[in-house]
């Protein structure tokens, strides 16, 4: 079964606090010493935003009078999210616009809600005898409507090409935090629900709290926490149809535990040639990507194609083709069933792609989080900002991605043959109706 799992309270946010102000010419120093940056290091900027530069200037022209460190730290996501770019970091824990989560100053919202489907819902709440439930539907927080709410987020949050499906994953992830940045930092919250249990409007109230608050009214919930290698990748051959299942590639813990691309991919195959398997379902949903070679060492396996595959572009303009490696003897000939969602991103993100472009896979779920046609990751510039002082970490190498014909969009993710989005009642309860649509559809064949 696949759920949902929320952040720690460590990731999520805080609440009021006297922040400094800076005054408009140093705002405008900082935004525009940003852009300069951004044009520097990012490669792939004007391959997908050639209107980057007209976009970002007129976020500098906006700031009228001093601004505080949180509304200075809008902009500098607000351009930072203009360039199309997933791989960009945003701020540090000791910055001012979060030093005070880990030291009680800040309060924020005591609800974990999620994202799906454009819509927001509860998750989680850090209260005592409250009357939000797991599912409740929230239609609008302090007068702000959930559309309105939403907008606001998104113009905040980087993503390759703007793909919807990469920032609800990231907004379910982190938003009490990125309300608290981005939207308002009340004391309160008047909150509009649409109760799941009977379908009726209701309002609730709730006093912000810090991290200290939530934590003392936080419910351990069972976990379905995986050990050893099983954190990165799991592989069985079940009912005549191999399941592999690749959670992340993680540069970390494969170097812990002692993870090969090539030797892991001639295992796996060598079984699947072995036991004359004919079906395989790969699930790359929420694999936030990592280490290149754990896509590019799964090509001998899809195609036998000659030529480059790939050219990678340096910030200082060198480029590196990429040829095709010579084809294994274990390449799979059977069928192919892929899962993704918005969270199969960067690495994880161009694997969903080869499979689309090389073999007979069928995709099921959600668009991925990547850009299919290339995106900017590698390596990455630590900059910061000459006042605020904020750190924005900036994508260096450019990843171009050859004879894509499977696929013509431009700034979109790969997307699936069959579109699948889990309703809430699926994830309260654990049920993975993406797994069951290829499940039937290996069943017909």
């Amino acid at each position: 079964m696949r759920s949902i799992k929320i952040l720690a309270p460590l990731f999520l946010c805080p609440l009021f606090v006297f922040a400094q102000r800076y005054a408009q010419e140093q705002v405008k120093e900082d935004l525009k010493y940003l852009i300069k940056q951004i044009e520097t290091y990012n490669p792939a900027l004007y391959a997908y935003n050639q209107d980057f530069s007209k976009k970002a200037g007129e976020v500098v022209n906006s700031v009228n009078g001093e601004l505080s460190t949180f509304e200075v730290f809008r902009k500098v996501a607000e351009i930072a999210t203009l360039s199309n770019e997933g791989h960009f970091g945003l701020g540090v824990w000791e910055d001012e616009a979060h030093e005070g989560i880990l030291n009680n100053k800040f309060k924020y919202m005591p609800l974990a809600p999620i994202v799906n489907d454009g819509k927001i819902y509860v998750w989680d709440t850090f209260l005592d005898g409250n009357s939000f439930e797991r599912g409740d539907e929230i239609l609008e927080i302090n007068g702000k409507t959930t559309k309105g709410i939403l907008e606001i987020l998104n113009r905040h949050t980087p993503a390759d090409g703007g793909i919807l499906t990469y920032k609800q994953v990231q907004l379910s992830k982190g938003f009490p935090w990125m309300y608290f940045l981005f939207v308002e930092q009340p004391e309160s919250f008047k909150i509009k629900i649409k109760k799941r249990s009977t379908g009726q409007i209701e309002w609730a109230q709730c006093n912000a709290a810090t991290i200290l608050e939530r934590n003392a009214k936080r419910k351990e919930e069972p976990t379905d926490k995986k050990e050893g290698k099983d954190q990165v990748y799991e592989f069985k051959i079940v009912n005549g149809y191999g399941l592999l299942t690749l959670k992340t590639f993680n540069r970390g813990l494969l170097e812990k535990y002692e993870i090969e691309a090539d030797e892991l991919y001639e295992g796996i195959f060598k079984e699947l040639e072995e036991s004359c398997t004919e079906y395989l379902i790969v699930d790359l949903r929420d694999n936030n990507g990592g280490r290149n070679e754990f896509y590019e060492d799964m090509l001998p396996y899809l195609t036998d194609k000659k030529g480059v595959f790939k050219t990678s572009i340096s910030w200082k303009g060198k480029e590196k083709k990429h040829k095709y490696p010579s084809t294994s003897k274990y390449a799979f000939q059977g069928k192919t069933y892929v899962l993704i969602n918005g969270g199969t991103f960067s690495s994880a993100s161009v694997l969903a792609r080869f499979f689309k472009e090389y073999t007979n896979a069928t995709l099921i779920g959600e668009e991925a989080g990547g850009r299919y046609e290339g995106f900017a990751g590698g390596s990455a510039e630590y900059i910061f900002l000459p006042n605020s002082k904020y750190r924005v970490t900036i994508p260096r190498y450019h990843a171009v991605f050859h004879d894509g014909e499977k696929q013509t969009t431009n700034n979109r993710g790969a997307l699936p043959d069959y579109e699948v989005i889990p309703s809430m009642d699926d994830l309260i309860n654990e049920r993975d109706v993406v797994m069951e649509k290829a499940l039937e559809l290996l069943a017909s064949n």
